[in-house]
């Protein structure tokens, strides 16, 4: 990190760095994964209906995501699907980066977005899988 300057007051942590697969923002609640089947989430499949921004996926200019990983983008028809990180180029800055997703089975690809654009999942979904529709045993409820 920067260099400490004597008697200056720590900056205030931020809101939300992840920048590991999976991994959980300091202090943030993420739901446990509702009973249900669980599978890999290709490319071009849509996000869980029950699945929240903010807390299941999010965004934060500071994130940073590894090649091959799996995250979530805004698609054009407004829905928020999988896609798969295919690699990356730094900006000017030298200190930020730019992402080239795959966003469908076909192999279409989003190119140069920026972190903020890129959802981290917060689940880790490569070991655990994901439950795409929750089990309804609510039998005798409706």
């Amino acid at each position: 990190g920067p260099p400490v300057v004597q008697g200056a007051a720590p900056p205030p942590p931020p809101k939300a760095v992840p920048t590991v697969r999976g991994s959980a923002v300091v202090g943030q609640f993420i739901p446990p994964q509702p009973k249900g089947e669980r599978v890999y989430p290709a490319p071009g499949i849509p996000v869980p209906s029950y699945w929240v921004e903010g807390s299941q996926y999010l965004s934060n200019k500071k994130n940073e995501f590894e090649i091959g990983e799996p995250v979530a983008i805004y698609r054009s028809e407004g829905s928020v699907k999988f896609a798969t990180i295919l690699t990356y180029k730094i900006n000017n800055d030298q200190a930020s980066y730019r992402y080239d997703l795959q966003v469908d089975a076909a192999g279409s690809r989003y190119e140069d977005r920026y972190p903020d654009s890129i959802f981290k999942i917060m689940y880790d979904i490569e070991t655990e899988g994901v439950v795409l529709r929750e089990e309804t045993t609510t039998k005798g409820w409706f």
